[in-house]
């Protein structure tokens, strides 16, 4: 199990990295109170979890151009 779970460091584990540097290069080089750097993620994530669906879901269904996966 942890050969499998070690080819997603290099796909998941980077944007970890980026995380957790983001908040700290919001309040000191932007210069932004740390209450609002969290809610700028925060609302990141949101528009996140909102978009995808919806461009899954716009993918999936509208046949406008032929761009669907022949593999899967």
């Amino acid at each position: 199990m942890l050969a499998f779970a070690v080819g997603d460091v290099f796909g998941g584990g980077s944007f970890n990295i980026i995380n957790f540097l983001y908040p700290g290069f919001l309040a000191l080089a932007v210069g932004l109170p740390a209450e609002l750097a969290g809610v700028v993620i925060l609302l990141a994530r949101i528009f996140d979890a909102v978009s995808d669906p919806v461009m899954g879901f716009f993918s999936d269904k509208l046949k406008i151009l032929d761009l669907h996966c022949t593999v899967c």
